[in-house]
Parts: C-alpha cells; structure tokens; sequence
C-alpha cells in the first residue's frame, strides 16, 4: 500500500469516527467473525482457486438513528487449485475499510435485521506455487499466472445479516457480503458468509 492509500484510508475512517463521536452517545459495539470465502468472478479467479476462509473484527458507532458507521478489518485466504500437481500459491487478502451499517427496529422480535454497503482498500498477496516435487512453477505458467501480481486496490461491499439473542452485550451474527475489487483487468469479486458475535 503506497502513502497515498494509507493516508486517503486513515482519513476516511478518523471522519467516520469523529462524526460518531460527537453525534452519538450510545456505546461502543464490537463486531468479530469468521466463515467461508467463495470465489465467483472472473472466471480466471474462480476457476483458479477453491472456496477459502476468513476472518474479520471491527468497531461500530451510532452516526444516525438505526445507522451505525463501522470501521473494520478482515483477511481472506483463497487456496489454489493445486489439481494435486502444485504446492502453495495461496492468495491473502488484507481488507482496511468501514461500512454504514443499517438496523432497522424490531422490538419483540427474536432477531435483528441489517444490511451494509462499505469501501476501503484490499491488499492481495500470493504465496509461492511450486511442484510437489518441489521445483518452482515460473510466472507465465499455469492459470496461477493471471493472479501472480501483489497490488493494493479499492474495493468495496454489499451485505446484510441478522443479529439473534436478546443479551444486551452479546448477539449472535449471521451474515452475507459480496465483495467486489478493483484490480487491473477485471475487477475480483467474492461471497463471504459469516457468523460471528456483536460486543458491548
């Protein structure tokens, strides 16, 4: 991540927190979780790789009524399609962002509806592809060589969830995102599907 997208990053999530500071006096809720990662999009990604896993932990605050701004952080790792021929070659992808997270009221009811939509920037990393044999695959071979590249993009989000369990500090999430990339080419998309606990 070059200082520009660290500086553009940190700006947009110190506003975020700033506006929730001084318009909310509701408490700090804490959000972590974990799940599947699916690759769908390009064909290239989702015919390279297999359903990998993720995890994710962030900060939320109320900014408007039913409307929390959340800032997070989330890593997904994708295993490649290794055919039983390769070793290695996943991909990581670090994730920096914030979402507007809306909840709209539902006393009595067992759970809580919410959907999101958020942007922020994604770091991709790949690990080494070698033979089982241990010998190196050289960049240009195999369909691992369109994803070979480390970058640091935009991307951003859609999702929503519920929250079950009536404890005033610990819900239970259930929650779908599509996440979309913007990498050179084709933009990189994926599903996640989570479940996780709402703190405080």
């Amino acid at each position: 991540m070059n200082k520009t997208q660290i500086i553009l990053a940190m700006v947009l999530m110190l506003a975020l927190a700033s506006n929730a500071v001084a318009q909310s006096p509701n408490p700090i809720k804490v959000y972590v979780g974990g799940g599947l990662s699916m690759p769908l999009k390009p064909s290239a990604f989702k015919d390279s790789y297999d359903n990998g896993y993720h995890a994710f932990a962030g900060v939320g605050m109320s900014v408007f009524p039913m409307v929390q701004g959340v800032a997070k952080v989330a890593w997904h790792q994708f295993p490649f399609d290794d055919q039983g021929i390769y070793s290695g070659g996943e991909q990581n992808i670090v994730m920096f962002g914030a979402d507007a997270r809306i909840a709209p009221s539902t006393p009595g009811m067992p759970f809580k509806p919410y959907g999101f939509v958020g942007l922020g920037f994604a770091t991709i990393k790949n690990s080494d592809l070698s033979l089982l044999s241990g010998e190196p695959i050289k960049v240009g071979t195999v369909q691992w060589q369109s994803f070979v590249e480390d970058q640091t993009k935009l991307y951003y989000n859609l999702g929503a969830g519920a929250e079950i369990g009536g404890m005033p500090i610990f819900r239970i999430l259930v929650q779908a995102n599509w996440v979309t990339i913007m990498t050179e080419g084709d933009d990189r998309s994926f599903v996640d599907v989570s479940v996780g606990a709402k703190l405080l």
